[in-house]
């Protein structure tokens, strides 16, 4: 899947528009809508930077819910158990 359809499908499951997303980078909304449009042949870096770090901070914080579920007191912030922990460097190889 193309990293534009990516960004807009993030974009949806959190209830953000294009236009919510523009604003918080600080560009106009027509700079977004030209960046992501359908005939966009380069990706911008920003767009993949942003699908990859929600990737990963989904990926923590799903791990560290299975921390607190279990009751061990982490999963605040990006404190995470060893059992996580290692999770997490398995799933990056």
């Amino acid at each position: 899947m193309h990293t534009i359809e990516k960004l807009k499908i993030i974009l949806k499951e959190e209830g953000l528009s294009g236009a919510d997303l523009a604003s918080r980078l600080g560009i106009k909304y027509s700079s977004y809508r030209t960046m992501t449009g359908k005939s966009v042949k380069v990706v911008p870096k920003w767009a993949e930077s942003f699908v990859q770090g929600y990737k990963l901070g989904r990926e923590i914080d799903l791990l560290c819910r299975e921390c607190e579920v279990r009751g061990n007191g982490y999963g605040k912030e990006l404190d995470y158990c060893f059992e996580c922990a290692t999770k997490m460097r398995k799933n990056e190889k």
